[in-house]
C-alpha cells in the first residue's frame, strides 16, 4: 500500500507525529500525484470510531478486495484533512499521474525535541 496526503504539509505532519528521535530522520522527497476522482472511494463513515486494529483490518479488507484503486480516509492528526491509500495491485492504479521526486527537507525548528 502507498500512503498519500492531500497536502505536503499534512504529509510532513504525518511523518513528524511518528518520529521519536529527530537525529535519525532519513532523507525525504516529495512527489506530486494527481488522482482521478473516479478512482477514489471513501472510507465508511464508521472508520472514525474504530480503534487502530479495527481500522487496519478494514484497510486490509479493502486492499485484498481490490474495491477501488484509491481509498480516501480521514487523517487522525487533522481529522478534516485526508490521506489517500493506493492499492498498487489494483488494475487502475496505473491511471494515477505521478510526478517527479523533489528533495524535501524539514525546517530544523520542527525537529527540536
Amino acid at each position: 500500500m502507498v500512503y498519500l496526503a492531500d497536502s505536503l504539509a499534512l504529509a510532513a505532519l504525518e511523518i513528524l507525529v511518528r518520529v521519536e528521535h529527530a537525529e535519525f530522520m532519513p532523507r525525504f522527497v516529495s512527489i506530486e500525484v494527481e488522482i482521478p476522482e473516479a478512482l477514489v472511494s471513501d472510507a465508511d463513515a464508521g472508520i472514525d470510531g474504530m480503534d487502530r486494529g479495527e481500522a487496519r483490518e478494514a484497510g486490509t479488507r479493502w486492499l485484498e478486495g481490490k474495491a477501488s484503486a484509491v481509498l480516501r480516509v480521514p487523517s487522525v492528526a487533522i481529522p478534516r484533512a485526508h490521506l489517500y491509500l493506493v492499492n498498487p495491485r489494483h488494475p487502475d492504479a496505473g491511471k494515477l499521474n505521478v510526478g517527479n521526486p523533489e528533495p524535501f527537507e524539514f525546517d530544523p525548528r520542527l525537529l527540536r525535541r
